[in-house]
């Protein structure tokens, strides 16, 4: 078995096959009209890569928040039926 690249920011973890965990946070932030600035304190080691996604606002996500549980809650309610093993296709 080849060795794999160490690459920064992961660590090896011991084991018989070896193999690379990367660490990921998630992070919260806010754009304050100049900067992209963290909610909580953060350390970061210098050219971090990021990756930055801009969420809808708040409205958006509680109307699709209500309308996909509206939907699950419909999708899983008392008048469906229960599937077991045999209703499955081999």
């Amino acid at each position: 078995m080849s060795k794999l690249p160490r690459v920064p920011g992961c660590q090896r973890l011991k084991s018989p096959l070896e193999c690379v965990v990367m660490t990921t946070v998630a992070l919260t932030a806010h754009f304050d009209g100049e900067k992209v600035q963290f909610d909580e304190p953060c350390r970061l080691a210098t050219n971090a890569r990021l990756m930055v996604v801009v969420l809808p606002p708040d409205d958006e996500r509680h109307a699709w928040s209500r309308f996909s549980a509206a939907q699950l809650a419909k999708a899983y309610g008392d008048t469906e039926p229960e599937y077991t093993a045999a209703d499955l296709r081999p």
